[in-house]
């Protein structure tokens, strides 16, 4: 007895990407939503200053509308 005897040849198996550990798929982050949670990142860290345009003007009312 051989192993032809015992399995047979799947011909329609998907072809397996060789840059994909273990077979795992996963979504790879794009190149500007990387820069983004970087950026983030050293913002959380101290290393970096806040974005202005993500920090709301101080004269704001608390949960009020942004003007338009």
């Amino acid at each position: 007895m051989s192993v032809d005897d015992v399995m047979e040849p799947e011909d329609n198996a998907p072809g397996r990407d060789r840059r994909e550990h273990g077979g795992a798929v996963f979504d790879r982050p794009d190149d500007d939503a990387l820069a983004e949670r970087t950026a983030q990142e050293r913002v959380d860290a101290g290393v970096q200053d806040y974005d202005p345009d993500s920090v709301p003007a101080a004269d704001e009312e608390p949960g009020a509308e942004p003007p338009d």
